[in-house]
């Protein structure tokens, strides 16, 4: 991992944007500008109060989905927010009975996510945290779906969509109450260090969309972009992005379940490259 001095929103420099794909951070006179005309402060107030860090390098999937959960359960409280809850599936945690909440723990513990995840009980392993590593779009979609009552969507977005249709698409879905969105970006393609990375999104201006970052210990943690460098975010590949999951990670050695991606175990999780990009849940 970079040592955190490295990133930069931690030098001693103002972070405001002084490059085409460099995010606006919230500590920058920019972006406590932008804060204060938020038009969504609520939604994204509710958004950063549950979004958990992300326990590990690897659960930035894990954290991002308790997110976009947790802001269903817990609307925010703004007119245009459901009268109610909906119907989710919340599995119990002993840490916050009787009071229903999602965990990074508590997501991993339902038959349905076990498959998907590849953790006991199904599995010996645990599969977020075993190469390639992380969550495909697949997995955080069909682990949303685990959750989330019939009248619920699950949507998978990428740049294989045209931008004109891929913003009308993304702001239509913004426009209802109940949607909710993770993006899988590229660090570097917003000029921070780093790979491919989850966490939440809103839309918070017309020209402007805000990062909740699951890698709190990298703060400042909210951050805003505009479209276009969303769309540039996730214009790339995941060099396993598709794979042979769950099964193909019980064929991994030891040595090989512990260590890096090389090719040698591409191969034998039959991983296929694939692009970037977002899963939207909404009714």
């Amino acid at each position: 991992m970079a040592p955190v001095s490295t990133f930069p929103f931690n030098s001693a420099s103002d972070p405001d944007s002084s490059s085409d794909n460099s995010p606006i951070y919230v500590s920058s006179p920019s972006g406590l500008s932008l804060l204060n005309t938020v038009s969504s402060l609520p939604s994204l107030l509710q958004t950063a109060f549950h979004s958990p860090v992300q326990i590990n390098q690897a659960n930035c999937g894990i954290a991002t989905t308790a997110s976009l959960l947790n802001t269903l359960l817990h609307p925010p409280l703004s007119p245009s927010s459901p009268s109610s809850p909906p119907p989710l599936t919340v599995p119990p945690t002993t840490s916050y009975s009787p009071y229903p909440y999602y965990t990074q723990s508590s997501i991993r513990s339902t038959p349905c996510t076990s498959q998907i995840l590849n953790t006991p009980p199904f599995s010996t392993l645990d599969g977020v945290e075993t190469p390639p590593y992380g969550m495909t779009l697949t997995q955080i979609s069909d682990l949303l779906s685990c959750h989330i009552p019939p009248s619920y969507t699950s949507k998978i977005l990428t740049t294989s969509t045209p931008y004109p249709l891929f913003t009308k698409t993304l702001n239509s879905c913004f426009s209802n109450p109940t949607c909710r969105v993770g993006v899988n970006f590229l660090r570097t393609s917003l000029s921070q260090p780093g790979g491919g990375h989850w966490s939440p999104l809103l839309k918070t201006h017309s020209n402007y969309y805000a990062l909740i970052d699951v890698a709190k210990y990298k703060e400042p943690y909210i951050y805003f972009i505009t479209p276009e460098m969303l769309y540039n975010s996730i214009d790339n590949v995941d060099d396993c992005g598709v794979w042979d999951w769950p099964s193909a990670q019980d064929g991994l050695s030891e040595e090989e379940r512990e260590g890096g991606v090389d090719e040698n175990v591409k191969e034998k999780l039959g991983c296929i490259p694939h692009k970037r990009g977002i899963v939207m849940v909404y009714e």
